[in-house]
């Protein structure tokens, strides 16, 4: 399977992960993305979907 997201969406879900984690991640620090309910798994770390600009 592939899937596509846009790039606004992945930054803001890292940008959800730095917030969250209180770290300075990028796009290239990135290994895993895992789309999920209710949350969301990037390298293994939760981010919680409320916490995503879905603009």
């Amino acid at each position: 399977m592939k899937a596509v997201i846009s790039n606004k969406l992945l930054e803001n879900i890292i940008d959800a992960y730095n917030r969250e984690n209180k770290t300075n991640i990028s796009v290239s620090d990135v290994e895993t993305l895992d789309l999920a309910v209710p949350n969301i798994y990037l390298n293994g770390k939760e981010v919680s979907w409320m916490s995503i600009r879905l603009e």
